[in-house]
């Protein structure tokens, strides 16, 4: 592999893990990344192979930190789920039935 073709792949993983932090929207996530891009850029495929690895690792970590509220098997949040049930509850409650006849 050409050396111009691996600097690329490490500058555009690079840009995509700033993005991740940015997202995440937390300082530590974004000086992080910026440790992360601080390094010395990789020579090989196969180097770089590995810090996509790392990268995403990282990432996952900022993700997991920034999802701590418990969901169930489906992978919904249940507070959201129960908030939404109760802020629809006039709409759900079936009409009255009165048997006098008007």
């Amino acid at each position: 592999m050409s050396e111009t073709w691996v600097q690329q792949q490490w500058l555009q993983l690079c840009e995509r893990l700033k993005c991740s932090a940015e997202h995440c929207g937390s300082e530590k996530s974004k000086q992080q990344a910026d440790e992360f891009c601080g390094q010395a850029p990789p020579e090989r495929y196969a180097d770089v192979l590995a810090r996509v690895r790392d990268a995403a690792v990282l990432a996952i970590s900022w993700q997991q930190t920034n999802h701590q509220e418990p969901q169930n098997q489906d992978g919904h949040d249940s507070e959201l789920i129960q908030e939404a049930g109760e802020e629809s509850f006039p709409a759900s409650d079936p009409p009255s039935w009165n048997s006098s006849a008007i």
